[in-house]
């Protein structure tokens, strides 16, 4: 279902975000990288880890009313 992929792609961007952020922390170690993580990477990341099963919930709902609907 569309939710579905959509929600496995949003998790694999997810995983992409995380993995690209801890290669560039090396590098880019001062007081404004901290701050971007603080105030942009985490709440991000946080809500759409949250919203993650919603997601998953709502794609099978979905497919519930379309298999009652047939």
């Amino acid at each position: 279902m569309l939710i579905e992929n959509n929600s496995k792609r949003l998790g694999v961007v997810l995983g992409e975000l995380a993995g690209q952020w801890e290669r560039v922390k090396p590098f880019w170690s001062d007081e404004q990288s901290r701050h971007f993580e603080k105030e942009y990477l985490v709440p991000i990341m946080t809500s759409i880890g949250e919203a993650l099963p919603s997601l998953d919930l709502l794609d099978e709902l979905m497919t519930k009313i379309r298999r009652d609907c047939e």
